[in-house]
């Protein structure tokens, strides 16, 4: 049965990698996030990953992926995701506003870029994170990959760290 995407996956994924040695640094805005940039090879696409951890274990998961653009701009689709034991606690908007705060400051100097978030409809605790983080109303559409109905966040953020 088709399915949205769902980062939890893509979360360990990076949990297993951490604890073999990845090397992730300090967010420059945030100096409590940590950030791991790669290549998708599957995509050739750069992804921006952000976590808030305790140690080796990760609380928080943000990834950021370009994937199209937009009035000339990059769309960076975003997937968020938290462990069960930290659920509850506002983790998933800290580390989603803290990747966007990073990214802003990372491409300071470039033009504005664009975040998406597709949320399942039933999926009500990412959409509260969603509008709390990007402070706009979603649109309802049908989701291009699963054919299933989903709603769209989608923000442009100017560069910089001015809101």
């Amino acid at each position: 049965m088709p399915s949205l995407t769902d980062p939890t996956p893509a979360m360990q994924s990076f949990q297993d990698v951490l604890r073999q040695g990845l090397p992730v640094e300090r967010g420059r805005v945030d100096p409590n996030v940590g950030f791991y940039m790669d290549t998708d090879p599957r995509h050739a696409h750069s992804r921006f990953v952000y976590v808030y951890r305790d140690g080796l274990t990760v609380k928080a998961y943000a990834c950021f992926v370009p994937y199209e653009r937009q009035e000339g701009s990059p769309v960076f689709a975003v997937g968020y995701a938290v462990p069960d034991a930290y659920r509850g606690h506002g983790l998933a908007k800290a580390v989603f506003a803290a990747g966007i705060a990073e990214l802003r400051n990372g491409f300071s100097g470039h033009p504005p870029f664009f975040v998406e978030a597709i949320i399942d409809t039933s999926n009500v605790a990412s959409q509260h994170v969603a509008a709390a983080v990007l402070q706009i109303s979603p649109q309802s559409i049908t989701d291009q990959v699963s054919g299933l109905p989903a709603l769209q966040y989608l923000r442009k953020f100017e560069t910089g760290l001015t809101k």
